[in-house]
């Protein structure tokens, strides 16, 4: 591999233990990711190489912005869904 696969896939890495929560006694990554980290190469590769860094980097953050994104979408709905209460049923207007 060229030392510029090797950052990004340290720097990946890095981001995904940051957005995953895995217990502490775990050392292994989730289900999935060697599928997902072949494919993100695989498809980095089909980029011609003076512009695969900067493409790479722009995938990245991209990534970490929809994992934020879909974070605080999930926060969201969590909370309107307290705000009911679990056994309340919703009013129903009546005819």
């Amino acid at each position: 591999m060229t030392s510029w696969i090797v950052d990004l896939a340290s720097e990946f890495a890095r981001n995904l233990k940051e957005t995953c929560t895995m217990s502490a006694t775990t050392t292994r990554a989730p289900r999935g990711t060697k599928n997902l980290f072949l494919a993100f190469f695989a498809a980095a590769d089909a980029i011609k190489e003076d512009k695969r860094p900067a493409a790479i980097k722009a995938a990245l953050a991209s990534i970490r912005e929809e994992l934020k994104a879909s974070r605080e979408r999930a926060k969201l709905a969590k909370s309107r869904a307290g705000k009911r209460g679990p056994g309340r049923p919703r009013k129903v207007k009546t005819v």
